[in-house]
């Protein structure tokens, strides 16, 4: 469109005439219509067109000249191709998270109903969304109530528990927790008058000190012989309480290091029993061992039950007479397993010649018997005589 001025065209055409005639017969009511004809290019009378200037026309029509109009140039194949691909990628991206978030919230959903339910507790600042994070919060809460459940039982029981746990043998915990109660639970308000506990505080701290029992002896004759038995025995009882405590914690200590040394002795043996079984074709001569029977070997040897039995010890306790085998196989054969062979071999033969010998009668006074698929006779004969 031209700037300043617009050219607008003005076509005449004919006029639709209406006449209404109301008939006088009947009070019928006709209409006519008459349509103008169609006019052609050449018809258009040019006078009728009119300049019309552009500032008669509505603000809606009119142009920026600051915007330039700019025609979207196509895109090529190689650039279109690269749009899908980033799409597609957008695509999987939302449905994987979609996804992971419906997976998340059905842990979520199973953490939190836990948590409802008094079952297990935690925060929502420290919910996981890994699926062993409901498998901790069990545990933790099977330790704590049997936490709570210790923190209700006397102190030695307790202690006796816990260091059982750690791995300090029981009997030995037994005698040590019941001699050190003793003189634990003896207090300075105990020894006023009782000349018995007075002796036995004495008595137990100079022999935990070293002292040798003549020498114990003399020491408390002479607290006797000044009437200091008493006095002595209140001074040193708070000393005599420490050095037990002392002891026994290093004692724990102990027990926990051999505990731990046992472990790790157990786990080397493991080690190396799987390493030189791997590096094995064979243990007795000619009976191959593969892959499936080198592992049942070690889980039969190094994976218990709840009750900490191997599948090995299970079948030694079926079996009454293992011991007497293994010392027969050990000690008078000395694992040699040629003697086993031969029995072997000889029951095969015997078993082929009773078969031959039964089968006389079949084979017929030569001892030849007809080869049903040629027809051709037989002689077992010879094979018992090389038998």
């Amino acid at each position: 469109m031209s700037k300043g001025k617009k050219n607008a065209t003005e076509i005449a055409s004919g006029e639709a005439n209406l006449a209404i005639e109301e008939s006088l017969f009947g009070g019928e009511v006709s209409v006519n219509l008459e349509f103008p004809s169609i006019v052609s290019e050449d018809e258009i009378d040019e006078s009728k067109f009119q300049e019309i200037d552009e500032d008669d026309t509505n603000d809606d029509d009119d142009t920026n000249e600051d915007e330039v109009e700019v025609k979207a140039q196509p895109k090529s194949k190689k650039t279109l191709k690269k749009e899908v691909e980033e799409a597609e990628e957008e695509i999987e991206d939302e449905i994987k998270d979609t996804q992971e978030d419906d997976s998340n919230s059905n842990l979520k959903i199973l953490a939190s109903y836990l948590r409802d339910e008094g079952i297990v507790e935690f925060e929502d600042d420290e919910f996981r969304d890994e699926d062993d994070f409901i498998n901790e919060l069990v545990i933790k809460q099977i330790d704590k109530g049997i936490d709570s459940y210790k923190e209700d039982l006397p102190k030695v029981i307790k202690d006796l528990i816990d260091n059982y746990e750690e791995g300090v043998p029981l009997s030995e915990l037994l005698g040590m927790k019941v001699e050190n109660e003793n003189f634990l639970t003896i207090s300075s308000e105990d020894l006023s008058d009782n000349e018995t506990k007075q002796k036995s505080v004495v008595r137990e701290y100079y022999r935990r000190l070293g002292w040798k029992e003549e020498k114990i002896n003399a020491k408390i004759e002479k607290l006797e012989a000044r009437a200091d038995l008493e006095d002595a025995s209140v001074e040193i009882l708070d000393e005599l309480h420490d050095i037990i405590k002392e002891e026994e914690a290093n004692f724990k200590e102990h027990q926990k290091i051999a505990e731990q040394q046992k472990i790790q002795q157990f786990e080397n043996y493991k080690k190396e029993f799987k390493s030189d079984l791997e590096k094995r074709d064979e243990i007795f001569k000619g009976l191959k061992l593969t892959t499936k029977q080198k592992e049942q070997m070690f889980n039969g040897i190094f994976v218990a039950d709840k009750d900490g039995k191997n599948e090995l010890t299970k079948k030694l306790e079926k079996d009454k007479d293992y011991n007497l085998k293994l010392a027969y196989m050990t000690l008078v054969l000395d694992w040699d397993l040629s003697a086993i062979e031969k029995i072997a071999n000889t029951k095969a033969a015997k078993g082929l010649r009773a078969a031959l010998d039964g089968g006389k009668s079949k084979l017929g006074g030569n001892g030849l018997s007809a080869n049903k698929s040629t027809g051709e006779r037989v002689d077992f004969g010879i094979i018992k005589k090389s038998l």
